[in-house]
């Protein structure tokens, strides 16, 4: 009798927690709920190349906090156009100077 190695292949499968229903394809990145393409809150404004979903309580949770988020960012950006502005004028008048004194 020949003997034979066979391995065996573990493969575990998430059931989302808000249907309870469908496989679990993403998880919420706030609580540890995995979620179905159906039940996870989408966002897209929010998002680089994946989007991130969250589930229905932390999306709610999130509403009040979103607009003071987006509210800080708008500043962030302000400061970092009024930076390179700065940045520009520097550089602008360092051409300037060296194109006046030939000097570098």
């Amino acid at each position: 009798m020949k003997k034979v190695r066979v391995k065996t292949i573990k493969e575990e499968y998430h059931i989302c927690d808000e249907c309870n229903k469908n496989l679990a394809r993403n998880s919420c990145p706030n609580c540890p709920k995995d979620l179905c393409s159906d039940c996870g809150m989408i966002d897209y404004a929010n998002s680089d190349d994946y989007p991130d979903y969250y589930c229905k309580q932390c999306w709610e949770f999130r509403k009040p906090f979103f607009k003071k988020i987006k509210e800080h960012e708008e500043a962030i950006d302000k400061l970092m156009v009024d930076w390179e502005t700065k940045c520009k004028k520097k550089a602008k008048k360092i051409n300037e100077k060296e194109n006046i004194t030939g000097s570098k």
